[in-house]
């Protein structure tokens, strides 16, 4: 037992730091698209720009180069170390961070592209969750090809030795202008990088909105957004159900203020001139998210027309005297009364 305990951390210790981290940024970004949780938000989209931004591209360029340095191969030459080929066989540490970040930003749009033919569609959460998984396979079957490597010649990661790498390759390399060209491509990649991310998490004017809406249940139990208890006399009650739809791309407080509103008809104009608040309801929703809660209706005048209103109300921003004209959504049912 002693016996298969130790080998069981060897196994363990035999991962790669680099790839262990991979998988538990992965795995941090899968619970925050799947179960999101309150104390992740401020990470999400730091964390969520780095995985879509360099992960996937990381674990791509550790399947094709397993191997620690650089050198050059040729197609031809037995001699492992011939520079007379452009094939090469390892990079350096600048030009597997550089390429992972191209190769990030080819995968995941890539990924999204594949998704719009798909019935899941482009949405942040099947983006994410196919990068996700394609970020496992890669990191899967990087970790064979590595351990396959020699230990040795391994590509074996720490970040002061990664740091040092770079620092060597950036200062003291003796081609000025090979340097001075990957810098420059990093810089593009990192602005273009941000550029998109920029754009994707900050939605366009016109994209931030919640959906409010009422739904009735047809005679096969279906929610369908008609056929809602209309004719109610004094005493009589109908039910319904009241909706809402997250789209504002953040966690969002809501109120929603049930009132019964008795109003009359002045040339033509309505005018409320009696209102009850009935009760009131304080969902929290994630983006994405949908909220709904049955409702029972019960008029308690039938002399005047009467209607049943929801006013819905943002980040508990709700006045003293709620009113159409205050919320930031509403939705309503008429009950009883002829105008």
């Amino acid at each position: 037992m002693f016996a298969e305990r130790s080998s069981r951390f060897a196994r363990l210790r035999s991962v790669p730091l680099d790839l262990a981290v991979v998988l538990a940024v992965t795995g941090l970004v899968a619970v925050a698209v799947v179960a999101p949780i309150d104390y992740l938000s401020p990470l999400r989209v730091p964390l969520g720009f780095f995985f879509v931004f360099f992960v996937p591209g990381y674990v791509f360029v550790a399947t094709l180069f397993p191997e620690a340095g650089s050198s050059v191969v040729t197609a031809t030459s037995d001699e492992p170390d011939t520079p007379s080929s452009p094939l090469r066989k390892r990079i350096d540490s600048l030009e597997r961070l550089v390429l992972s970040f191209g190769s990030s930003v080819a995968i995941v749009p890539g990924l999204a592209l594949l998704l719009n033919y798909t019935s899941w569609g482009v949405r942040t959460e099947s983006v994410l969750l196919t990068a996700v998984t394609v970020t496992v396979f890669l990191t899967g079957t990087a970790l064979i090809r590595r351990l396959r490597v020699p230990e040795a010649e391994r590509y074996q990661p720490t970040g002061p030795r990664l740091l040092a790498a770079v620092r060597a390759e950036l200062f003291d390399s003796a081609d000025r202008a090979e340097v001075a060209l990957t810098v420059l491509l990093v810089a593009a990649l990192v602005l273009a990088a941000g550029g998109v991310g920029y754009s994707v998490t900050t939605p366009a004017d016109g994209e931030q909105f919640s959906a409010v809406y009422l739904l009735n249940e047809d005679t096969d139990g279906e929610p369908i957004a008609d056929g809602y208890a209309t004719a109610l006399e004094a005493g009589e009650s109908g039910e319904l159900v009241i909706g809402i739809d997250n789209n504002e791309h953040e966690p969002t407080n809501y109120t929603v203020v049930v009132a019964e509103q008795a109003l009359e008809s002045t040339d033509g104009e309505l005018r409320v001139i009696d209102q009850q608040e009935i009760e009131r309801f304080e969902p929290r929703l994630n983006h994405g998210e949908t909220w709904r809660q049955e409702q029972t209706i019960e008029p308690s005048a039938v002399d005047v027309p009467v209607r049943i209103v929801w006013l819905v109300y943002l980040d508990g921003a709700v006045p003293d005297e709620p009113s159409t004209e205050n919320a930031a959504y509403h939705v309503h049912v008429w009950v009883d009364g002829d105008l």
